[in-house]
């Protein structure tokens, strides 16, 4: 498996690609969505506590605030 680079995200250019946070995120968060957002298909993994929750919410934020529909599916019933 390989590791995505994170983004400058102060970057203007990179900062219109996601320009929504409705939850914090720190920079491989923010990478993470830019690289949705552009098109990229990824897995988010790690132990609890990680931000992927807010990972996601970021993300659909993000496609709604483009026109976009999403599906969102989970095994978990506490998503």
């Amino acid at each position: 498996a390989s590791f995505a680079g994170e983004y400058p995200i102060d970057d203007p250019a990179v900062e219109k690609v996601a320009p929504i946070l409705v939850t914090d995120a720190d920079s491989s968060q923010h990478s993470a969505i830019i690289d949705v957002m552009k098109g990229h298909n990824l897995v988010v993994e790690g132990p609890p506590g990680t931000g992927k929750s807010q990972t996601i919410t970021n993300l659909i934020a993000n496609a709604l605030h483009k026109g976009q529909r999403v599906l969102f599916v989970s095994e978990k019933m506490a998503a």
